[in-house]
């Protein structure tokens, strides 16, 4: 008997089909904004792929309560009870960053790139995961003496902590638009805001860079620094990974993570050259515990289905 497993996002949402024995049976990509609602989309995968499920897991952006969640990012409502009915097999719902969480222990050396030069800590060490993409996800996982399980959380709505003069000017910017958390600035919408925020400031823009972002989004200026060397581009990136430095320093002291941090989400792609730059883990270890961080490794996920896996986990080992 197979499984069904579902990543959904604020852009894309991917259903797999999981048999017990031999891995994926079937995957489908969609846009998530192409869908009123994902009963919609679930009804449009089943009539191909009806089953039978002895289980079915989804990862969702927003916090799961008593099984239903209202999504963040987009409109959807979700009832497990309601899904079950649907899918005719008794169906989990969890956060979309959990089910990520959960989908570390699946992965294979290959799809994580260290860029710290911490040594491995004591087993079972506590880990954490934060996730820009649509937005800001973070979660952590502890061990609880057989296995690692998933404390799911909403940290990427706290405020956002600014460290330079320059970060204060732009969360000042950002509270005219209304959202001053975390996320509406470490997330491909807040990438977009830095971007208008150093264009606005006084650095000179290339009007095709910012034609190919309105009509591409955020991963065009990822492109433009690379690529294109858009200074513009190139500074509003900087930002965005010295405020992500910051997020990341403050989840791993929070839960001292010796285990690891591992960032993943969809504007991993667009983020790995800056990553992998030396300014980032400086300013990751910039605090009075820096011989602590120190030994925390940092890891970026280069797999870009590591929720899917995640909630294949889920479907198989806690659905009931």
């Amino acid at each position: 008997m197979a499984v069904l497993a579902g990543d959904l996002g604020g852009t894309k949402t991917i259903l797999g089909v999981y048999d017990d024995y031999h891995g994926p049976a079937f995957k489908a990509h969609y846009w998530s904004k192409n869908f009123k609602s994902f009963d919609t989309l679930l009804k449009q995968f089943l009539k191909q792929h009806d089953g039978p499920y002895t289980a079915a897991c989804f990862g969702v952006p927003g916090p799961v309560i008593n099984g239903t969640v209202k999504t963040t990012n987009l409109r959807w409502k979700l009832d497990a009870k309601k899904l079950s009915k649907i899918t005719k097999c008794p169906v989990v719902l969890i956060n979309d960053i959990a089910a990520d969480a959960f989908g570390l222990q699946h992965l294979k050396p290959e799809d994580t790139m260290l860029i710290s030069k911490a040594k491995p800590n004591p087993k079972h060490s506590t880990k954490v995961i934060i996730a820009p993409g649509t937005g800001l996800g973070e979660s952590i996982l502890h061990w609880t003496g057989t296995h690692y399980d998933v404390v799911g959380g909403e940290g990427g709505h706290s405020p956002l902590a600014p460290r330079t003069a320059l970060e204060w000017d732009l969360k000042q910017y950002i509270s005219r638009l209304g959202d001053t958390s975390a996320e509406a600035v470490i997330s491909g919408p807040g990438l977009a805001k830095i971007y208008n925020f150093m264009r606005i400031n006084g650095l000179s823009e290339d009007p095709e860079v910012t034609s190919r972002i309105r009509k591409y989004g955020p991963s065009a200026i990822g492109e433009a620094a690379f690529d294109r060397k858009d200074p513009l581009s190139r500074a509003s990136l900087d930002i965005f990974s010295h405020l992500l430095a910051t997020e990341c320093q403050r989840l791993a002291l929070t839960a001292k993570a010796l285990g690891g941090v591992y960032i993943a989400g969809g504007m991993v792609p667009h983020l790995t050259p800056v990553l992998k730059l030396p300014h980032f883990m400086k300013i990751f270890q910039s605090n009075k515990l820096k011989d602590l961080l120190k030994k925390i490794p940092v890891h970026v996920v280069l797999n870009e289905e590591l929720g899917l896996l995640g909630a294949v986990h889920v479907a198989r080992t806690r659905v009931r």
